[in-house]
Parts: C-alpha cells; structure tokens; sequence
C-alpha cells in the first residue's frame, strides 16, 4: 500500500494518523451507502484531506468521519489527519450527532450551485458525476435545483420508513390513447396507478 501522506494538506500533516489504528463508531447513526463513499473517495482523490476527522482517543474510535475513514480506507489510504479527543462514550455520541445534524441544516442556493457547477464541470465532471447523477446534474444545470432538493429530501424521508416506498415504472407513450388504455387494464388487475405527463 503506497504512502499517502502527501494527500494530507501540509498544515494537517502533523495530524496524520495511521488508518490501520483507526476504527469506525459500530454506534455511529449516520449511515453511508455505496453512492455515499463513492462521493467521498472521489473528493479525497482529487482534492486531497482538507479537513481533519475526530478521534476519541478511547479505542480511536471515531467521532467524526466514519465515511471518510470506510472510503478511503478502500481507496487504499494509509493515514488520515485527525485530532484525538479525550470525550467519554456519551460525549463522543452526542457529537457525532451535532455534527451530522448540523451538515444537514444547510441548503444550496440553486442559483448559485448551477453557476458554480456550470463554471467546474469541463475540470472536475468526473467528480461531480459520483455526487450527483448525470440525471440530477443536467435537473441543476438547468435551473431546477430547488425542485430537485425537494424530491431527495422527500426520497430520503421515505426510506427510512419502508411503508411509505413507492415502486414505479414508467412507460412512455406517443399519445395520450395509448396511456389511457394501459391506464385502464392496469387499474383492472387492481394496481395503484396516477397519469404523468413530462
């Protein structure tokens, strides 16, 4: 495994801890699917560790960045830069909390994300593409961030409740008496079903 504290930005490389004695938080609440840690391993590798990750020093179990130790630790990283706590149990998880919470009480602007994303794409598409779909991306691109927002926000409000989970299909059609009458017998085998026109 090649060395990778020249990925660490020089001013935390005095912070570089060595990932092997590093261990995720087995009560960490805040969950990271592959697309997450995809997100993550992307960042690092093309902008490198800009900010450090918190350690309780009990166990170096994490406190804060649990996905960006399981991300990079896949990439094949061999430190990350952190600062070690002194927190007891219950302190280290009412942190993780904060600082979980308070990220998500932010929001883009959704002008000025499509400006910002339209002036980096050309560089750093690539990277882009693992935070977003390319879907997601031409939505934001063309000024429908907000709506955008709206619907993965209400896409995540769903999953964490299984009964509240839509599954679809969409069938195109080239006119409406086509969709009227798939319409009909989908009705008739008993499916819920509502028309869509985009």
């Amino acid at each position: 495994m090649a060395d990778t504290l020249d990925r660490i930005h020089p001013s935390l490389r005095s912070l570089a801890i060595p990932i092997d004695e590093l261990h995720e938080d087995p009560r960490n609440a805040n969950r990271h699917d592959a697309r997450g840690l995809s997100a993550l391993a992307a960042d690092f590798l093309e902008f490198g560790q800009r900010k450090n990750v918190v350690v309780r020093r009990e166990g170096m179990i994490m406190e804060a960045g649990n996905g960006t130790l399981a991300a990079l630790r896949d990439a094949g990283w061999t430190h990350l830069a952190g600062i070690i706590c002194d927190d007891d149990e219950q302190r280290a998880a009412a942190y993780a909390i904060a600082d979980n919470q308070t990220a998500r009480l932010s929001a883009w602007d959704p002008d000025q994300l499509r400006d910002n994303l339209a002036a980096a794409m050309d560089e750093y598409g690539d990277v882009f593409g693992e935070m977003w779909t390319g879907d997601e991306l031409a939505e934001i691109l063309a000024g429908k961030a907000a709506e955008l927002a709206d619907a993965l926000e209400a896409e995540g409000d769903a999953s964490t409740d299984p009964s509240n989970m839509v599954y679809a299909v969409v069938v195109e059609f080239d006119d409406e008496h086509g969709q009227a009458s798939l319409l009909e017998e989908l009705e008739h085998r008993g499916m819920r079903c509502r028309l869509m026109m985009c």
